[in-house]
């Protein structure tokens, strides 16, 4: 497992192991798509309306540990990693990485959010001023 000296989780770890790849990667395809079309059609709202998906995408992010558990098993208790002095609990540490990842996943999706509701409610009106079209 990919660790820092002090125990630590990598960052780097947790975002190829939280699913957050996949949205960066549809994230930046859509914002790529919706520049393109505007620069097309000669006006911002495509890049206006992209920042709906992000938004959907930072939400689907942020649910990662719902959609992995299910309702019933969002409060259950991580059990202790370390049983005795020599033995150790295999399922607990996988249940404590994803629980990392998850944490991960869900700032992730946060900041994709915040993302996509900027870039929805103020991206065209900022683009028109800062680099115009016509």
């Amino acid at each position: 497992m990919s660790t820092e000296p002090h125990g630590r989780i990598n960052p780097w770890f947790a975002f190829k192991h939280s699913g957050a790849r996949r949205y960066l990667v549809a994230s930046t395809v859509v914002l790529s798509l919706s520049v393109a079309l505007s620069v097309q059609t000669q006006s911002w709202s495509w890049v206006s309306r992209s920042g709906g998906v992000l938004v959907l995408f930072g939400v689907l992010l942020s649910l990662r540990k719902l959609f992995r558990l299910g309702p019933q098993q969002l409060d259950t208790p991580i059990e202790p990693i370390v049983i005795n002095k020599n033995q150790f609990n295999i399922t607990s540490m996988y249940q404590s990485i994803n629980h990392l990842t998850d944490n991960f996943a869900q700032a992730f999706g946060v900041c994709l959010m915040v993302a996509g509701t900027v870039l929805a409610s103020y991206g065209d009106a900022l683009l028109d001023l800062l680099v115009p079209l016509k």
